[in-house]
């Protein structure tokens, strides 16, 4: 596993500094919108991104390629056939590696290893990274494919979660905002709702259910800057509209197999979008 050279400390500082909110607000949710009984998990989702900057500045995220399957031996081969046009070159990259995060006595962000990674259950925001490979052409474009399973009852037929991200490219000394223009990224937040998993069900006592997120990250999806080769990106989920259940993330998959990937979830690029049934998580 290939890992990146974690930043100095000083960055890490400088990062979160400019990450934190400093109204009730935050970067990611309304007003009232932060009212989880740990005091650290309230500033965390008060930051909106600060996660995710402090993964960036002093950590790597964990990847794993998948084995590839073996196959029989299918006998002597036939005659080569003629050479096709060359296509894009393909990556796919499964991350497993999750974080939250705690304030230090300096109000800096912590970073720390999250084994049983979910939504919906107030547990603050999620973070993880990725790196993306060197042969990255630009070619197809980059889907998001958030794995996870969901448990539980339906409370509300509303389920929506944040992302914020930042990115550190090769030659810079400090991550910067990917989705936003403005100095603190306030403007970078996404908010994704899953389409009708609790009003289409059966038994709202019991709604299980694996589901596949596909979140393309520029056009057509999470509308995010073009991606480069060598970029190392992170990203930090949030609960923002519980319905009741928990979705427990199983990991993330990067690919660009696909030449025009659609949104399995409705993508709101602001809060003024979200439905007024998808009320801030308590």
């Amino acid at each position: 596993m290939k890992r990146v050279n974690p930043l100095s400390r000083n960055v890490f500082r400088v990062l979160v500094a400019a990450t934190l909110c400093v109204s009730s607000i935050g970067c990611s949710g309304d007003v009232g919108f932060l009212g989880l009984q740990d005091y650290q998990r309230d500033l965390l989702s008060m930051v909106g991104g600060g996660l995710a900057g402090a993964l960036l500045s002093g950590l790597s995220g964990g990847q794993a390629d998948g084995d590839q399957a073996g196959l029989a031996d299918p006998g002597p081969p036939g005659p080569q056939g003629p050479e096709g046009p060359p296509g894009a070159p393909i990556f796919a990259i499964f991350v497993d590696t999750f974080f939250s995060g705690e304030f230090d006595e300096f109000l800096a962000v912590e970073p720390m290893r999250n084994e049983e990674p979910q939504l919906g259950a107030a547990d603050g925001p999620l973070a993880f990274s990725v790196s993306i490979p060197n042969h990255y052409d630009g070619a197809n474009p980059i889907n998001m494919r958030v794995v996870a399973f969901r448990s539980g009852p339906c409370t509300s037929d509303c389920f929506v979660f944040s992302v914020d991200a930042r990115r550190l490219q090769v030659g810079s000394a400090t991550p910067d905002c990917f989705g936003g223009v403005q100095v603190d990224c306030a403007d970078g937040t996404r908010w994704i709702e899953l389409d009708g998993l609790c009003r289409e069900a059966e038994d709202p006592d019991d709604v299980s259910a694996f589901l596949l997120i596909d979140l393309p990250l520029n056009e057509g999806g999470l509308q995010f800057p073009q991606v480069a080769a060598g970029d190392f990106l992170a990203f930090e989920l949030n609960t923002f509209s519980a319905d009741g259940g928990v979705y427990q993330i199983i990991g993330v998959e990067f690919s660009n197999a696909d030449s025009a990937p659609v949104p399995t979830a409705t993508i709101y690029s602001s809060l003024e979008e979200i439905p007024e049934g998808c009320a801030s998580a308590p």
